[in-house]
């Protein structure tokens, strides 16, 4: 044993990407969890997510405390979509501006986010070498 051995190290360009495509699955977690309250305080009543936000309204109307609070909760959707939105067009454009990634867009079943994570998750595939690099022992 050694003192040194190799690990795999991403470039500073993946490890951008990978960041967009943790922050836009976190925000879209919270945007479901909001979502998803929003429908357990108005479990009773059925709202679809088609006509979400005007079936809410409608339903609190007349009761201030449930306008209140579903006001609010609306307020923090609506929030959560649009930044979601800009992530998800940022990450469109990264795999619009790699040729490599096309192709897999244009596979059936493919979309932009598979072939993005994927690129991701297999680097071995995606005809990148790896990256050796030798780092100290600490254990």
């Amino acid at each position: 044993m050694g003192w040194f051995r190799s690990l795999n190290r991403k470039s500073p360009g993946s490890q951008e990407v990978s960041a967009l495509l943790v922050a836009r699955n976190q925000l879209l977690g919270k945007l479901l969890d909001v979502e998803f309250s929003i429908l357990g305080i108005l479990c009773g009543f059925r709202v679809t997510r088609k006509s979400f936000a005007p079936r809410v309204r409608e339903l609190c109307a007349g009761q201030p405390m449930l306008e209140q609070i579903s006001a609010v909760m609306l307020a923090a959707r609506s929030a959560l979509q649009t930044e979601h939105a800009k992530l998800h067009k940022a990450m469109l454009s990264v795999v619009r501006g790699r040729r490599d990634l096309r192709p897999a867009d244009d596979c059936a079943g493919v979309g932009s986010l598979v072939a993005i994570t994927f690129k991701m998750t297999f680097p071995l595939f995606s005809g990148h070498r790896k990256r050796l690099v030798a780092l100290p022992v600490l254990a």
